[in-house]
């Protein structure tokens, strides 16, 4: 008998320091017992609240609910032998309310049938989510909230205005809903493999995510996962980001750029050609004032000997003033010849016609052409093309780059040497040659002859002038034809102009 006393006595002491409201109801709902707690969570001693009715402490729109609920339990003890937890609002003996959560456990005794109320204070709590709350619906991004069952719990107004449905519809639906059909079964792989390894994390970012509204249309959004722990499991926050206008100001802005790109490449362009009209002004300006001031010159200092008193019966003399008229005016015509190519191929005036022609005759006619000079120098041409060689290119163009490599030939030539001209098949290609056996050219200044940014002219072996631009001709027409032209040369033992001209092209 003690010992069930100091079982009892126990018992009652651990009922009476329990942190929580306790309160024994019998089969009608009356109170039959009350721990100290409830003393001070209702403000009632335990002699008020013995024999009242338990709904006496509860407001009065949860007495009928609370009165269902506990004889619920008092039917059948044995099915809801393992409790029931709801919540409720509690009123304390001033009348002020605040809410509880209510866990309902049914006892059999040898006195009949009870039930064990433990009562919770959830006040703190309730304070807490309706600050979350309000700081959710106050968010100025649509957000979501998902329980630990993969679930939408909570969604604020930013949501229904962007995605076009209201809360209700939402709720205890999946979040699969806000995507589009061909995204969903991949973002539920995603959310599983987030709920096993919880951590802050944007989605969307450096890449195309979308978003589906109510009525199926799409938008792109950036979402970005916060992981909350709860006493219910983790929940998962996501803040959605519609991105529809910025992705439009960043489509505006790649346009934006290209077009600034464009405009820095088209003043690139107009720079470089900037740059080759002020080349090509001061090479026009360089040959007028010299090179074919120099001819003239001596043209004129020649006729002025001849009409001042010369004795036309000195055959020898006037025979040397002659030739010197002569090579005057033909320096003259080549020079002003390629000052005409030049100027209406800079200008784009020069018209292509490729045709069908025999090398060889615009070989002899070239070779005629510089008669005077080869003879004077005693110069030998060795010609190995074929009278029968033909080959598909502009007449007029192929004629001026000829005449201008021969005329070159010669001119850095010295007496008693010869000049070879030749043409081979080079895979697509004609091949054609014109090698001298002249002086050559010094190696740091190979780069320049083809180069109209830079002046680079020589005096002949018999002091001939050049200006240079009969070489950055045959370059433009060369490459007219898509060919292209080089030189090799060996300083003291000559020079070999090689261009090749394709096979067949139009």
């Amino acid at each position: 008998m003690d010992q069930i006393k100091h079982n009892e006595l126990t018992f009652h002491l651990m009922l009476e320091a329990t942190p929580c409201a306790l309160v024994l109801v019998n089969a009608q709902g009356k109170v039959a017992y009350s721990n100290a707690y409830t003393e001070k969570l209702f403000q009632y001693s335990k002699r008020e609240m013995i024999g009242k009715m338990i709904w006496t402490f509860l407001q009065n729109d949860n007495k009928n609910e609370s009165h269902i609920l506990i004889q619920e339990h008092l039917k059948d003890p044995a099915n809801n032998s393992t409790g029931c937890t709801f919540e409720l609002n509690a009123q304390k003996k001033d009348g002020s309310g605040f809410p509880v959560e209510i866990e309902m456990n049914p006892i059999i005794t040898i006195d009949g049938e009870y039930i064990l109320i433990a009562i919770k204070d959830v006040t703190e709590r309730k304070r807490s989510e309706m600050q979350f709350r309000m700081l959710v619906e106050s968010a100025p991004n649509a957000m979501v909230l998902v329980d630990s069952q993969g679930n939408i719990s909570m969604v604020n107004r930013q949501v229904e205005l962007m995605f076009g449905y209201e809360r209700h519809e939402l709720i205890g639906s999946k979040p699969e809903v806000l995507l589009p059909k061909e995204y969903r079964e991949a973002h539920l792989h995603y959310r599983q493999q987030f709920s096993q390894h919880h951590a802050y994390r944007m989605m969307g970012v450096g890449r195309d995510l979308f978003a589906q509204r109510k009525d199926g249309t799409f938008f792109p959004v950036e979402i970005g996962l916060n992981p909350i722990e709860s006493a219910d499991g983790v929940l998962v926050l996501a803040a959605i980001i519609d991105i529809t206008e910025r992705k439009k100001n960043e489509a505006k802005h790649q346009v934006y750029v290209r077009r600034i790109e464009e405009k820095n490449e088209e003043l690139k362009q107009s720079e470089q050609k900037l740059k080759a009209l002020n080349a090509t002004k001061d090479k026009l300006f360089s040959i007028i004032s010299h090179d074919l001031r120099g001819p003239i010159g001596n043209m004129k200092l020649a006729l002025e000997c001849l009409i001042s008193g010369f004795d036309l019966s000195d055959t020898q003399q006037l025979s040397l003033f002659l030739h010197q008229v002569h090579s005057a005016a033909s320096t003259t015509y080549d020079l002003l010849e390629n000052l005409l190519n030049w100027a209406k191929s800079q200008g784009g005036r020069i018209d292509f016609d490729p045709t069908i022609i025999s090398l060889n005759e615009i070989v002899e006619a070239s070779i005629s052409l510089v008669e005077d000079a080869t003879s004077r120098k005693k110069i030998s041409i060795i010609n190995s093309i074929t009278p029968n060689r033909l080959i598909f290119a502009d007449k007029h163009m192929l004629m001026t780059i000829i005449r201008n490599l021969i005329s070159n030939a010669v001119k850095f030539t010295p007496k008693n040497k010869k000049i070879y001209l030749s043409i081979r098949k080079a895979d697509t290609n004609w091949l054609i040659s014109v090698k001298d056996e002249g002086v050559g050219i010094h190696p740091d200044n190979i780069h320049k002859i083809f180069n109209n940014t830079e002046t680079f002219t020589t005096h002949g072996t018999d002091n001939e002038k050049g200006s240079g631009l009969g070489l950055m001709l045959c370059k433009e027409f060369v490459e007219k034809h898509g060919g292209h032209i080089w030189v090799e040369s060996v300083l003291g033992e000559g020079c070999d102009f090689k261009f090749t001209i394709p096979l067949m092209s139009k």
